[in-house]
């Protein structure tokens, strides 16, 4: 291989490092789009460049930049983003499908490039693309410290507790809460409360399970983690 390869590959295992690692701060955080996410979208971008760049003439051979092919590029990705858009679902707080959506764009510079004759980078970056879904999947779970639940709570309103209540008795049991909000239900008889919770401990639920399983005040609660495929 000539100098072009070893550099296009260096060029995209950079994009997957710089944009782990910016993932990798979101994660931490417990935000829903994370470590693979964030790779994966580095990734793609990082090759849909190289069709500006390189060429391909019985092997790859570097140029001056040429913007030409950027409307072709510019319609393949806007249609895969609205794809990719509608396979994110948001349920209550939490979104799904975000690492499917960002698979997917990183499919279709996969497609450009294979179509335009540069098989190599295709090939580097479909390996780059599996060990990001699968090896850092795995890193995501360990590095991860902090863990997010959708919390609901069901109260009768005459003797219901309110917000410091609720965010005292959720520390308690070493959890944080990001956001909360109320609402009526019943035609009055009843206060909802949907909060947000994140801990450090995955297992902290289960303390808080017991809790308000054995509180008369609540008449209905769901724990519900938070998390994407």
């Amino acid at each position: 291989m000539n100098a072009a390869y070893w550099t296009i590959l260096l060029h995209l295992c950079l994009a997957l490092c710089a944009g782990g690692l910016i993932g990798l701060e979101r994660s931490r955080r417990g935000r829903m789009a994370g470590l693979r996410e964030h790779a994966l979208v580095s990734l793609g971008s990082a090759q849909l460049m190289m069709i500006g760049v390189y060429s391909w003439q019985g092997g790859i051979v570097e140029h001056p930049f040429d913007g030409t092919s950027n409307h072709v590029i510019q319609g393949v990705m806007s249609g895969i983003g609205f794809l990719g858009a509608g396979g994110i679902l948001k349920e209550g707080f939490s979104l799904r499908g975000l690492t499917t959506a960002a698979s997917l764009w990183c499919t279709a510079t996969i497609g450009l490039m294979i179509g335009l004759g540069f098989l190599f980078p295709a090939l580097a970056t479909t390996t780059l693309t599996l060990l990001a879904l699968t090896i850092l999947r795995w890193c995501e779970g360990l590095l991860i410290d902090k863990h997010e639940i959708k919390l609901h709570l069901r109260q009768n309103r005459a003797d219901a507790i309110h917000e410091p209540q609720i965010v005292e008795m959720l520390a308690k049991h070493r959890c944080a809460v990001s956001s909360l909000s109320a609402q009526g239900a019943g035609e009055g008889r009843f206060l909802d409360y949907q909060a947000l919770i994140s801990t450090p401990d995955k297992n902290a639920s289960h303390g808080l399970i017991e809790a308000l399983a054995n509180d008369s005040r609540f008449i209905e609660f769901s724990l519900t983690p938070v998390g994407d495929f």
